[in-house]
């Protein structure tokens, strides 16, 4: 017998029934069995199902976009009305709220029972909710809290004053080792120079305000600027460290110890050495970037004006590179050092130019001064870095 022999209506049942719809009789009963079924061959299922999409890769793809579209259009007209839904709540929220207050007054047993299946259906989330909303009432009374604990502890201290002291004689081996692991930590940290270990208390509503502001500046995204000076912290030299090597330098130079004074001048001018030996770089790209052509053209106008007088001209790689060293030394000294100290002005100079004066041909990079590849000799390209 055919498919089309059987009448329209029980084709249309036969479809229904395949496909589960609400209202038919047999529907429960045939999402099982398919359910059942899928259960226990679902090895072949996903076989049969990736062999027809090799042997039909186009109509595979086609459907797949085909239920895309549908998933992405089914969400948007969900977010759709959930927005009219809002917009519709904003505009009516007093109404809203009389209403619920109005029903749950005329209709305690069903918000009862309500309450009820959804702590049966959710237990994890209403312990969860429950938690949050201790805490935040306790949060928000924390001075009130905070007295009545103490009024409690109070109480429990007159009823019975030996409490402590019982509790310490019935831990007494426990009690032992934790003041014994103190007393060595203590001399640990005298031993090392340390200073002792300091501990600063806090109440639970401060720890979990300082909790939500640390996980809201570790989480949020850097800028170039902030990574930069966060690098820098990371890697600023530890007073201990240079102190080791300048108790060491002095030791075997024969000179007396440092004054503290001295290691601490010593630490400031060392870190800004570093900040600048970062930032100079890309000052120098930012400068060359903007500037090269400029100053470029005016040595080439130049050469042509000292021909024009009867002067050599220049040789254009070196005289651009004297140039270019001269404005970068400027323009660095106007963004490191603008209130125009004199020794920071020394310090930067030497930071910039070692005692070994650079030669016409060397170039400042990230590492220090290099010399020009022969074959960039050109005007054009003969400071690119």
């Amino acid at each position: 017998m055919d498919a089309d022999d059987f009448p329209p209506d029980a084709r249309a049942a036969a479809r229904r029934r395949l496909r589960g719809v609400d209202g038919d009789p047999d529907a429960e009963r045939v999402r099982e069995a398919r359910a059942r079924y899928y259960a226990e061959h679902r090895d072949r299922h996903l076989a049969l199902s990736r062999r027809w999409k090799q042997l039909n890769p186009e109509r595979a793809r086609e459907l797949n976009r085909d239920s895309m579209r549908r998933a992405r259009l089914a969400r948007r007209k969900v977010e759709a009305r959930r927005e009219r839904g809002r917009a519709w709540y904003r505009e009516h929220r007093d109404q809203e709220r009389e209403r619920a207050r109005r029903f749950r007054a005329e209709h305690p047993d069903k918000i009862h029972q309500y309450q009820q299946r959804f702590r049966e259906r959710h237990p994890d989330r209403v312990t969860e909710q429950s938690r949050r909303a201790s805490m935040r009432w306790r949060d928000k009374d924390a001075e009130a809290v905070r007295a009545r604990q103490r009024e409690e502890a109070a109480r429990r201290r007159e009823a019975d004053p030996n409490i402590h002291r019982r509790y310490y004689h019935e831990n007494l081996e426990q009690q032992r080792a934790r003041s014994r692991d103190g007393a060595r930590r203590r001399r640990r940290l005298q031993q090392l120079g340390l200073p002792p270990r300091r501990i600063h208390r806090v109440f639970a509503n401060e720890k979990r305000v300082n909790e939500a502001a640390a996980d809201t500046f570790f989480s949020q995204r850097r800028t170039a600027q902030q990574k930069r000076d966060l690098l820098l912290e990371r890697d600023a030299p530890p007073h201990a460290r240079l102190a080791r090597a300048d108790g060491r330098r002095r030791a075997r130079a024969g000179e007396p110890p440092s004054e503290p004074i001295d290691l601490a001048s010593a630490t400031a001018i060392d870190m800004e050495r570093q900040i600048w030996m970062r930032v100079l770089p890309d000052i120098v790209t930012d400068f060359l970037r903007r500037n090269r052509n400029r100053i470029q053209e005016e040595v080439r106008m130049d050469s042509i004006a000292r021909q024009q007088m009867g002067k050599p001209p220049y040789d254009l790689t070196v005289e651009l590179a004297r140039r270019l060293r001269v404005e970068v030394f400027m323009d660095a000294l106007k963004r490191l050092v603008p209130d125009g100290d004199s020794e920071r002005r020394r310090r930067l100079a030497e930071t910039m130019f070692p005692r070994r004066a650079p030669s016409p041909m060397q170039v400042l990079d990230p590492n220090g001064w290099r010399e020009l590849a022969p074959a960039a000799t050109g005007p054009a390209r003969g400071l690119a870095r």
